[in-house]
């Protein structure tokens, strides 16, 4: 606790780093300063290296060097458990202590000399980018491709970092491939759930970035934008400025913007027009993956509009390859077509179909779907009365929203708020849904302030005060001509479409 006070109070909010309290660092620091220079290079190395192994240190520090990694674990600092090779810190404080002991200089030496020693190029990569004196293109240029790669392999962590990286060793900043690399350090953070970064870097970025990546840049800040209304204007930028440059980006910002012009919104007649513009953007591009997520978009849509084929047109998208592919499976057919079932009251096809989203998405790392399908699953089980499932579902999704950042906290009031009013705990669930009602209209989103609009009138009619349940319902009859908008709409209690 008081590390984490103290790095609070110091500002440090990226996530990877942390502030020792002076009184542990000198306590920590006085007994590493008991060991000998010949073991205290040892743990140094160590410090700086993920994975540190006997093997790795020799290979670094010149002369013998086990029978001093032999004295770092019988003084305490490093531990071994063979046959696992890697030695560990006995505790992060020693780790954090070893690695402030080093200057600048000998910090970047020790980072070359692990870089040149280490096999895994992408490490290499990381270290020498570490070691470095100044900017240098041709190690900015390996360290992309790690990151690049690094997205691949679904390791977003590791990916953000040699991104970062890459965008500091860059000679140029100010050239296309600085600015490539600073908004692909943005798509890591992203993906790597460190959105406060990405609103932070994206917002200074915003009126700096080249025109030709104006359109990538309103992309990614779209993604952790919470204002249903700023997020709609950042696509319809990102998809104005990529038409006929990029089919592959335009047909993902016309495919976001539909989705909440559509669904938060509600402006159903234009956001169809936005999806019909994506599928053409998307069957240009030649990608089954991205048709088949614009393709979910305009089959959501459908049902919304109430057209008799949407689950058909929903079931057809899902036969088009390339679900396992999603780095982002939530946006996908088979999302779409669980929510068109919960529409209907079939809770049952909702939930197997989600639970496969639910298990691509945990392959996949990918946070934000984590969150969307929790949710999802949190409606299907109150569908279907499991309250306790429902209520799991809900702290999964609010606990990732809490350490991520997310801020989406009125998505996670509505759901639990008719999860409490299923349980008969009408002053806890008047009070979660008054709280998401407050925040979703703060925040432009009509089909949840509709939704918490909904539960507060429930809890009015379970207590027979029919009146009191009128007083909350009649102002969503005028959320659309207030906002210009065509229909509000609550998943759980929208009605059935045939």
């Amino acid at each position: 606790m008081r590390v984490a006070r103290e790095t609070v109070a110091g500002g440090i909010l990226d996530g990877r780093s942390a502030r020792v309290p002076s009184g542990l660092t000198a306590a920590t620091r006085h007994r590493l300063d008991r060991l000998d220079r010949r073991t205290l290079d040892v743990i140094h190395v160590a410090a700086l290296t993920a994975a540190p192994t006997r093997t790795l240190l020799r290979a670094v520090i010149p002369g013998p060097v086990d029978e001093h990694v032999d004295d770092a674990i019988e003084a305490g600092i490093l531990h071994a458990s063979p046959p696992d090779p890697v030695l560990r810190f006995s505790h992060p404080l020693l780790r954090e202590a070893a690695e402030g002991m080093l200057t600048g200089p000998r910090r970047r030496r020790l980072h070359r000399e692990i870089g040149a020693a280490i096999d895994d190029p992408h490490e290499a990569a990381w270290h020498l980018g570490q070691g470095a004196d100044e900017p240098d293109e041709d190690l900015a240029q390996r360290l992309q491709r790690a990151a690049e790669d690094a997205v691949v392999r679904g390791a977003p962590a590791r990916a953000a970092e040699l991104a970062q990286a890459a965008v500091e060793l860059t000679p140029d900043p100010d050239g296309m491939p600085g600015w490539h690399r600073r908004l692909m350090w943005l798509a890591t953070l992203t993906a790597a759930n460190e959105f406060g970064q990405v609103r932070r870097h994206g917002e200074k970025w915003a009126t700096q970035v080249p025109a030709a990546m104006r359109g990538w840049l309103a992309v990614l800040r779209s993604r952790v934008e919470t204002n249903a209304e700023d997020h709609l204007e950042l696509l319809v930028t990102a998809a104005d400025d990529a038409t006929g440059q990029d089919p592959l980006r335009s047909a993902l910002a016309y495919a976001e913007a539909s989705i909440v012009l559509g669904l938060q919104l509600g402006q159903l007649e234009a956001a169809r027009r936005l999806a019909a513009a994506a599928i053409q953007h998307a069957q240009a591009s030649g990608i089954p993956v991205l048709l088949r997520g614009v393709m979910a978009a305009d089959g959501l849509l459908a049902v919304l509009a109430g057209e008799p084929g949407a689950g058909d047109q929903l079931r057809a998208a899902i036969r088009i390859p390339g679900f396992a592919d999603n780095p982002v499976p939530y946006e996908s057919p088979e999302s779409a077509l669980a929510a068109w079932h919960i529409w209907r009251g079939e809770h049952g096809p909702a939930r197997d179909l989600l639970q496969a989203v639910l298990a691509a998405a945990e392959r996949a790392g990918s946070g934000g779907c984590l969150f969307s399908v929790h949710i999802a699953l949190a409606y299907a089980e109150w569908l279907a009365g499991d309250w306790a499932a429902s209520t799991a579902h809900v702290q999964a999704a609010a606990r990732w929203n809490r350490e991520s950042g997310y801020g989406r906290e009125w998505q996670l009031a509505l759901v639990k708020s008719l999860v409490l009013a299923g349980r008969g705990d009408v002053a806890e669930a008047r009070a979660v849904a008054a709280s998401g009602l407050r925040e979703s209209e703060a925040q432009r989103e009509w089909d949840t302030a509709a939704g918490c609009r909904y539960v507060l009138s429930m809890t009015e009619l379970s207590l027979d005060d029919p009146v009191a349940a009128l007083r909350w319902l009649d102002p969503v009859s005028d959320v659309p001509r207030a906002g210009g908008h065509r229909r509000a709409r609550m998943p759980p209690v929208h009605p059935r479409p045939d």
